[in-house]
């Protein structure tokens, strides 16, 4: 869906949690990058699920 627009990368910002992330990835073939802004956000659970990059 968003290669078809010519997307090259998919950012993520809070609140997305790394459940929606891991269903996200499997949906699209880009790059995924995903921010980490809160206290309470699992970094290890984040890094599992695989974005290509965390900020």
């Amino acid at each position: 869906m968003v290669e078809q627009l010519g997307a090259t990368t998919f950012i993520l910002n809070q609140p997305f949690n790394s459940k929606n992330i891991k269903r996200i990835k499997q949906k699209i073939n880009i790059p995924i990058i995903s921010s980490v802004s809160i206290k309470n956000c699992s970094f290890r659970d984040r890094v599992n699920v695989g974005p290509a990059a965390i900020t």
